[in-house]
């Protein structure tokens, strides 16, 4: 999705859900300045925030299965 104001880039991408954002900020003088936030979901974790079912989230499993990953990629 592009704007006057941002850009939004949802991807699936080694099994991640990746959603970049860039917001453009205009200001007086003209000067255009930009902020850029990338965040990076793993699939499991977003895969277990809609596992309660038809317009619920449940965060209980999503932040489980987050802990869980963390364990995981931390280990040596």
């Amino acid at each position: 999705m592009q704007s006057n104001d941002c850009d939004v880039r949802v991807a699936k991408q080694d099994n991640h859900l990746i959603i970049h954002v860039v917001d453009k900020d205009v200001h007086e003088k003209g000067e255009v300045r930009k902020s850029q936030v990338e965040i990076k979901v793993p699939m499991k974790v977003v895969d277990a925030l809609f596992s309660a079912g038809k317009d619920e989230l449940d965060l209980v499993a999503a932040l489980h299965a987050l802990s869980t990953q963390a364990i995981r990629n931390s280990s040596p």
